[in-house]
């Protein structure tokens, strides 16, 4: 079974290094054709070696005429003119600058970043890229609880830059995003005061700048801010503002800084709230992580335990029940799954998947118990649900019941009906051979056998029959 991460939907634990993986130089060769746009994203891209020797390969390759690039950097190291050697070979270059604020605040929340630095070295490159039209700047901008009392200075560092010969585009000149997690960040936790003077220095920026009139874009960036400020929150936001301090804290002893020396009009509205530290509880994700991980490695009664607690405190709880479900049956355990199922439905009665796996959960325990007329029914009527990429596991064990039950010519048409989905699946190629042969179909033994025999190589029924 495949582990992935229902949310991220990425695998688990299985993510290559794709600087020194031979797969990943396969993978892009045979994207490269059709590929139009590749985003390169931190670290510090300009500075990493494995960065330029893959734009090499793009380069040498005679793609990359066609292909626009996007990197996100923080430009505080920069050499302009290898950078530009690499970007006049592109279709289209769009250079995101990663800025969150300015002066010591942006020196606090990117320790250690340098404002000036930063400009320094964004309109020397600008200067040196200005007889390309193919390079555009923009600024990304990540908003968070640190950084959102200080965003109308950004923005007017924006304004100021484009009247100063130095403008930024597309979109107005800045990409807004939003840190969703960790939680503790997410300004959707912010308490009254704090959002208040937010959204009063945002609205009196628009207010003053004749720049925010001229780009929709960016206007549109600033409403969407405001309009998160005064309606959306995140459930226990109390709670988290203290995990925000108790995480400030801690990051102030690393770095031996203070929030209120570097960030003080934030310290002191937070101080006007009373809010106290208090550490983080666990994450239903980092649970969920753990689950996936010690199942990966094959220890699932130790992957029960912790989707058990992670399903204490999850808002989904259907993902650790449908979790649990399938290692049960993993396990044999064919109660204990149904039981996790059933509960699922009761939160979400109109799930498919759950109603499937339960479905077949059932039909399994009824074939370990010897029903197979009983089981018969359960497969049935999961393969009639509709959920059609998975329907073949459905006609694959309907075939092999039919099978015992020797109704060779039924299991012959479910193992058929498996394979238009899988035809790969090496189980329902060895039951469709078996059942041809039992049923006398000799010119379907011929058609399917050696691609069965190369599927299960050690089958020696299979070989018998060569």
């Amino acid at each position: 079974t495949k582990l992935y991460d229902p949310e991220m939907l990425v695998n688990l634990d299985d993510l290559p290094d794709w600087a020194s993986s031979g797969h990943f130089i396969k993978q892009l060769d045979y994207t490269l054709p059709s590929l139009e746009k590749i985003s390169i994203v931190g670290g510090e891209p300009l500075i990493q070696k494995e960065v330029y020797q893959i734009l090499d390969h793009i380069i040498l390759s005679g793609f990359s005429q066609k292909i626009t690039l996007l990197i996100t950097t923080n430009l505080m190291a920069i050499n302009e003119n290898k950078v530009l050697s690499y970007l006049k070979n592109f279709k289209k270059v769009l250079i995101l600058v990663s800025i969150d604020a300015l002066g010591r605040e942006l020196n606090y929340i990117r320790y250690p970043s340098n404002i000036e630095k930063v400009l320094a070295n964004y309109k020397s490159l600008y200067d040196k890229s200005r007889n390309l039209n193919t390079v555009f700047f923009s600024i990304s901008l990540t908003i968070q609880v640190y950084n959102i009392l200080y965003l109308a200075d950004l923005l007017r560092l924006v304004e100021q830059l484009s009247y100063e010969g130095y403008p930024l585009k597309p979109m107005g000149g800045v990409s807004f995003s939003y840190v969703a997690f960790p939680d503790h960040l997410n300004i959707k936790i912010l308490p009254q005061n704090i959002r208040y003077r937010a959204i009063q220095k945002l609205k009196d920026f628009v207010n003053d700048s004749e720049y925010s009139q001229r780009h929709p874009q960016f206007l549109q960036g600033i409403q969407n801010t405001i309009g998160i400020l005064e309606k959306e929150y995140l459930p226990e936001s109390e709670r988290l503002m203290s995990e925000f301090l108790y995480y400030t804290k801690k990051l102030d002893q690393i770095r031996g800084q203070r929030l209120k020396d570097f960030l003080p009009e934030l310290h002191q509205l937070v101080c006007e709230e009373e809010i106290t530290a208090s550490k983080p509880q666990a994450r239903f994700h980092i649970i969920r992580e753990r689950g996936w991980k010690e199942a990966k490695l094959g220890n699932l009664k130790g992957a029960i335990k912790l989707f058990k607690e992670s399903h204490k405190v999850s808002p989904d709880k259907v993902i650790d029940l449908r979790e649990m479900g399938w290692m049960y049956t993993s396990l044999g355990k064919f109660k204990d799954a149904i039981n996790v199922y059933e509960e699922a439905l009761h939160i979400e009665p109109e799930n498919k998947t759950i109603k499937q796996k339960l479905l077949r959960t059932k039909g399994w325990w009824a074939l370990s118990k010897g029903n197979h007329l009983e089981s018969l029914s359960f497969f049935t009527e999961s393969a009639a649900l509709g959920i059609k990429e998975e329907r073949y596991v459905d006609y694959k064990e309907l075939g092999f019941i039919y099978l015992s039950l020797s109704k060779a010519e039924e299991a012959i048409l479910h193992f058929k009906l498996a394979l238009q989905l899988e035809p790969g699946d090496p189980s329902s190629n060895r039951g469709l051979v078996l059942s041809a042969f039992k049923a006398g179909k000799k010119e379907i033994v011929h058609k399917y056998l050696e691609r069965a025999l190369k599927l299960n190589p050690e089958d020696r029924e299979l070989s018998k029959l060569l």
